[in-house]
C-alpha cells in the first residue's frame, strides 16, 4: 500500500538535514519546495504558519528553495494582547501592500466588504450547524464536517457566490432531518464525543470507524472551532481588527499552543455539545500538547468525561499504524 505524498516530502526535507520530531504536517510542505513540485506561475509567494515551532522553520526553508519574492506572516506565538493584536493588525495591512507591489492590483474596501457580507452569512450558516449538533440529533458529525467547512467556508472567504447557494442547501437538508428526528448513524450512537488537538481522522477514516464500531458519534472537533466572528461590513478601522481577531484565533494558535486557558477550553466546549467523551489526538510530533497528558487525564476524571488519547504521526502511518490508532480505543 502507498504510504502517500506526504510520506514522501517528508523523506526529502530530511534529507536536508532536518529532524524527524517536528510536526510532519510542517515537514510535507516544505518537501514540497525541495522537489520543487509547486507550480511555478505565480509571481510571490506568502507564508503563514500553525504556530508551532516546525511550522514557523517551514517559511525559512521555502525562502531557501524559491527563486520567488516572499512575505512571511506567522501567526503570533502570544495570545490575548493587545500589543500583539496591533501587530496582526499591522501585519495585515503590510501583507496587502505586498501584495499590491507585487501584483499590480490595488486593494479595494468596496470589494472587500462585499466579500466579508457573504462571509458573515457563511459563518451564519456555521454556527447553526453548531446548535444542531449539541441537540440529541446531530446531523453532520465526524470527517464530513470539518471538511465541507474546510472547502467551502474557510477556502472560500466569501468569494465566490456559489458558496452560499451550496451552504443553502445542506442547512435545508440538516433542518429537514432535524425535524424527522433522524440520526446520522441510525441506533448506533452510545456516546457523543469531542475531538481536540491534532487531528487525524482523515487519512485514517477514523471517526466513521468509531462510530461504526464503537458508537462513538463526534460532534465537533477544535479545528471547527477556530475563528468564527463576525467581520465588520462598514467602518475599515473596525474590520481590520476583526480580521486580526479571526486570524489570532486559527486551528492550533486558539486551542492547542495558545496556552493554558485556551488549551482548557476544552472542556466547556463538551459541556456545550452536551458530549461524554473526549478524544485527544496525540500528536507525537506537536510539542505543544506533550506536557498534558496526566493533567488532562485528571480532569477528565474529576468532571466524568470518558477519555482517550489518540496516538498518530498526522499523515505518517510508519511511526503509528491505523491499528494502533484503533487500538488506543479498543483497550479503553
Amino acid at each position: 500500500r502507498s504510504r502517500g505524498l506526504g510520506d514522501v516530502y517528508k523523506r526529502q526535507v530530511q534529507s536536508l538535514g532536518l529532524p524527524g520530531d517536528p510536526c510532519p504536517m510542517c515537514q510535507a510542505e516544505a518537501g514540497l519546495f525541495v522537489l520543487d513540485d509547486v507550480p511555478d506561475y505565480y509571481k510571490a509567494v506568502i507564508t503563514s504558519n500553525e504556530a508551532c515551532d516546525g511550522s514557523v522553520a517551514t517559511s525559512i526553508i521555502q525562502d531557501w528553495l524559491i527563486d520567488k519574492p516572499l512575505f512571511a506572516m506567522p501567526q503570533p506565538m502570544q495570545f490575548g494582547d493587545p500589543l500583539v493584536h496591533k501587530h496582526c493588525m499591522k501585519e495585515i495591512e503590510e501583507a496587502w501592500k505586498f501584495i499590491e507591489e507585487q501584483t499590480g492590483a490595488k486593494w479595494s474596501w468596496d470589494a472587500y466588504f462585499s466579500a466579508m457580507k457573504r462571509f458573515n452569512e457563511e459563518t451564519r450558516y456555521e454556527l447553526e450547524k453548531w446548535e444542531v449538533n449539541k441537540t440529541a440529533y446531530p446531523q453532520i458529525i465526524g470527517p464530513s464536517y470539518e471538511l465541507f467547512r474546510k472547502w467551502n467556508y474557510e477556502m472560500d472567504g466569501g468569494i465566490d457566490p456559489r458558496v452560499i447557494k451550496t451552504c443553502e442547501k445542506v442547512s435545508k437538508l440538516i433542518r429537514e432531518a432535524y425535524e424527522n428526528r433522524d440520526e446520522a448513524w441510525p441506533g448506533k450512537m452510545k456516546y457523543r464525543a469531542i475531538v481536540w488537538s491534532c487531528p487525524a481522522h482523515y487519512y485514517a477514516n477514523f471517526s466513521n470507524w468509531a462510530a461504526n464500531c464503537w458508537g462513538i458519534n463526534i460532534v465537533l472537533n477544535m479545528d471547527s472551532t477556530m475563528g468564527h466572528n463576525m467581520i465588520n461590513t462598514e467602518d475599515p478601522d473596525e474590520a481590520i481588527k476583526d480580521l486580526a481577531l479571526f486570524s489570532e484565533k486559527a486551528a492550533m494558535r486558539h486551542h492547542a499552543v495558545g496556552g493554558w486557558d485556551n488549551v482548557n477550553a476544552i472542556w466547556e466546549w463538551a459541556k456545550n455539545f452536551n458530549c461524554d467523551m473526549v478524544l485527544m489526538n496525540d500528536n507525537i510530533a506537536c510539542k505543544g500538547m506533550l506536557g498534558v497528558h496526566a493533567l488532562m487525564e485528571e480532569q477528565a476524571r474529576d468532571l466524568g468525561f470518558h477519555f482517550i488519547f489518540i496516538e498518530h504521526d498526522l499523515e505518517d502511518c510508519r511511526t503509528v499504524s491505523r491499528q494502533d490508532m484503533h487500538n488506543c480505543v479498543n483497550g479503553y
